[in-house]
């Protein structure tokens, strides 16, 4: 079995650009990282568009460059 170099990191329950300390630790690892990649899924909102874009902005104003957005607006 190989091993990855994949890292998750799952944050939430609450709003992220609001939490200093967090996204400051969270972009410091990330920004290590060349060409990192950063999946955003807007599981726990009623607003899962301008989350995303919220992000999204957050994420590339501090020089990430690969940022996806999934919708989980929706449960089955």
């Amino acid at each position: 079995m190989n091993g990855s170099k994949s890292v998750l990191i799952a944050i939430g329950g609450g709003e992220i650009a609001e939490a200093a300390d967090v996204l400051d630790k969270f972009l410091g690892f990330v920004n290590q990282k060349s060409n990192a990649r950063i999946v955003v899924m807007t599981i726990a909102t009623e607003e899962p568009e301008a989350a995303g874009n919220k992000y999204n902005y957050l994420f590339r104003k501090n020089g990430i460059k690969h940022v996806s957005i999934i919708d989980i607006s929706q449960r089955d």
